[in-house]
């Protein structure tokens, strides 16, 4: 991730993210996905500023097009995925950079509330083919399409009923008047995935854990974690316990189970980090877990008392996509684990989106689920 993403944070006076003035009503786009034809809205509509294409930053949530996005708006970064990569659009500062670090040119521009991507560069950059269809009398269509989809020409004269349906559709409401109000800022939307179908997965348990805490994602996990029925476990180690006691109250406090990463020794380990954890929270854990250094001995685990929470077989090093591939395919229970860094905290809104509105049910991760899952593996 970005070094400077911390400072970034914290520059609070830094306005960078462009405004324009509005845009004549007969400037129409059309959005195309393949070979359909996006609904003709403000939230799909593309927009051409000096000269470039700009589109809703809400059209690369598209199972389509293989890429996700979502808008942290605490930190002002949208962020993209798609084929194995992340594309991060910072509109405090107007940079723009990927999972590797590159840095390019382009940037997010935002107006009317709304956020725009730069609309060739973000196809070309995930491998989707990029097209503006112009000749058609109902107006000018920007198209990104993947794998095999009818040509330009023959996708326009096929979608040319339809467009003349939803021009219509878009002037008439656009005609009507509204009542005068005092203007008041549009809040930002999540949008929801378009992979999503409102499919029911009420039979399907989710645990979410999140590995490691730190002051600039933790707080903003625990705040996409807001909902009664969103509940996590937090795995730290004791030094973590002792650098960040008030996130450890917070998290405690907020009703998430939290367990002990042991990176040495398992009693000296479990000892340091549970008399820290009673210092800091006043609760204790049976909870615990071995990292890439050290693996926890089973036996001395039981002995003790303790629950072993395996981090072996875990999402860790996913992508948002291959996380809700994983999730369609789960039929009872499925463990979602995360490092808890800045990607994480992008995504998590999405993917907490997605689970509500699939009704999976997000269970806390408690001692016995932990123990349920030791005896599945």
């Amino acid at each position: 991730m970005k070094k400077t993403i911390t400072a970034i944070l914290i520059i609070a006076l830094i306005a960078v993210a462009i405004a324009f003035p509005s845009f004549a009503a007969n400037t129409v786009y059309f959005t195309s996905v393949n070979n359909i034809l996006m609904q003709l809205d403000d939230d799909t509509m593309a927009i051409n500023y000096n000269g470039t294409m700009y589109i809703p930053y809400s059209v690369f949530n598209s199972h389509e097009l293989g890429t996700f996005a979502v808008y942290s708006q605490s930190a002002q970064i949208v962020t993209v995925f798609g084929n194995g990569v992340q594309l991060y659009f910072n509109l405090q500062d107007g940079t723009t950079y990927d999972t590797f670090d590159t840095t390019y040119r382009q940037r997010a521009i935002s107006s009317n509330g709304r956020i725009y991507l730069p609309a060739a560069f973000t196809a070309e950059y995930f491998g989707i083919t990029y097209s503006v269809i112009s000749g058609n009398k109902y107006g000018t269509i920007i198209r990104m399409t993947v794998g095999n989809t009818l040509d330009d020409d023959t996708f326009s004269s096929a979608a040319s009923a339809l467009m003349k349906s939803r021009l219509d559709a878009y002037n008439k409401s656009k005609a009507t008047p509204t009542p005068t109000t005092s203007p008041t800022p549009t809040p930002t939307r999540t949008p929801t995935p378009s992979g999503s179908n409102n499919e029911d997965h009420s039979n399907v348990d989710v645990h979410l854990s999140f590995w490691g805490i730190d002051v600039e994602n933790t707080p903003r996990i625990l705040s996409a974690l807001q909902s009664k029925t969103d509940s996590a476990a937090f795995f730290v180690t004791a030094d973590e316990i002792r650098k960040y006691p008030d996130l450890i109250r917070r998290i405690s406090a907020s009703g998430h189970a939290i367990g002990i990463i042991c990176t040495n020794d398992l009693e000296s380990d479990y000892s340091a980090a549970l008399s820290l954890l009673y210092d800091a929270a006043h609760t204790c854990t049976f909870l615990v877990a071995d990292s890439a250094e050290y693996s926890i001995p089973q036996e001395t685990c039981e002995e003790l008392g303790l629950i072993y929470y395996s981090s072996e077989a875990n999402t860790k090093t996913l992508f948002l996509k291959e996380i809700l591939t994983k999730l369609g395919q789960a039929e009872d229970r499925i463990d979602l684990m995360f490092i808890s860094n800045t990607a994480t905290a992008d995504a998590i809104p999405l993917l907490l989106q997605t689970l509500r509105n699939d009704d999976y049910n997000i269970v806390r991760l408690s001692e016995l689920k932990a123990a349920q899952y030791g005896a599945l593996e």
